[in-house]
């Protein structure tokens, strides 16, 4: 029998967290479908409450893994971390098969505040892409 593995982490691009850390600059862009700036580089990026590695024990204890599908891979769900902390604007940045897609997504929409990121000294919503590793193991 099998016994169902989920594991994530909060991976952001390599590029983005290097130049992050590396740039005195924080970079935005403007949505049309907002109407508003949303920030993709900050002095300090969003966090889950707690860190990493409570945010693994949170998906790992609240993620379904969808029923009769034998899947694995990652979905990568897109939100901003408004300046209070909410998340908004959640969507499928890139997909496995509509149930997992759905999963991770139902995931997402429970989850609890973040800590905002800011710019500066100053909070601002900032655009996130996480991943949510679906795994089968023995």
């Amino acid at each position: 029998m099998k016994q169902i593995l989920i594991l994530s982490l909060l991976i952001l691009s390599a590029f983005s967290v290097s130049v992050a850390q590396n740039s005195d600059k924080c970079e935005s862009k403007f949505d049309s479908t907002l109407k508003r700036s949303i920030y993709i580089i900050v002095d300090k990026m969003p966090t889950f409450p707690d860190g990493k590695e409570s945010m693994v024990t949170y998906i790992k204890g609240n993620l379904m893994y969808p029923e009769k599908e034998c899947i694995e891979g990652s979905v990568f769900i897109s939100f901003i971390v408004e300046p209070d902390g909410q998340l908004s604007n959640k969507k499928i940045f890139k997909g496995i098969t509509k149930k997992a897609d759905k999963a991770a997504l139902d995931l997402v929409n429970a989850m609890p505040n973040w800590i905002p990121g800011s710019c500066n000294n100053e909070i601002v919503p900032t655009q996130m892409v996480i991943p949510i590793r679906f795994n089968l193991t023995e």
